[in-house]
């Protein structure tokens, strides 16, 4: 390939691709922990399988834990559903951030799942970081969502090791 015909190319994906973010994986330890959704990044994925393109969903937290400095501010993965038998998860996760009169629209409807997703970039979180029984995958469940105007959010660190 030329290195004409390259930089081409790679012009092409850098504008259908100029969203995709750099990931490096890293998951808190087992505990609890106080976090800002920092992100919500809505996109399609083609799933190889089927052919068929469907929605996919990625929300990205950052540690609220100025009391660990190591940790403080640090970026993770609360979650990313990408096929239809995560759908489930979509709605599950949507349902923990709604507002209760929202409760029963998010479990009837992904669209409205998907809403409330949206809307919950910028929400503080109390979250529980567990991992499997092997260890191969920490997973990232939302307690609930932190009342901001009292002033507290943010004091929480690793409050309890799993």
């Amino acid at each position: 390939m030329s290195t004409q015909n390259f930089e081409s190319l790679l012009a092409e994906h850098n504008a259908d691709y100029a969203q995709a973010q750099a990931f490096d994986n890293w998951m808190p330890d087992d505990g609890e922990y106080v976090a800002l959704i920092s992100d919500v990044v809505t996109d399609t994925f083609k799933d190889d399988e089927s052919g068929k393109s469907n929605p996919s969903w990625r929300v990205t937290g950052q540690l609220l834990c100025p009391d660990m400095p190591a940790i403080d501010k640090k970026k993770f993965m609360l979650g990313m559903w990408r096929k239809p038998t995560q759908y489930g998860m979509v709605k599950t996760f949507a349902k923990l951030l709604a507002a209760p009169e929202q409760v029963e629209a998010v479990e009837k409807s992904l669209a409205e799942a998907s809403k409330v997703i949206l809307a919950s970039q910028g929400k503080v979180v109390q979250i529980r970081v567990t991992t499997t029984k092997d260890g191969e995958y920490r997973r990232v469940r939302v307690l609930k969502v932190v009342d901001t105007t009292t002033g507290t959010a943010g004091v929480a660190g690793a409050a309890a090791a799993e």
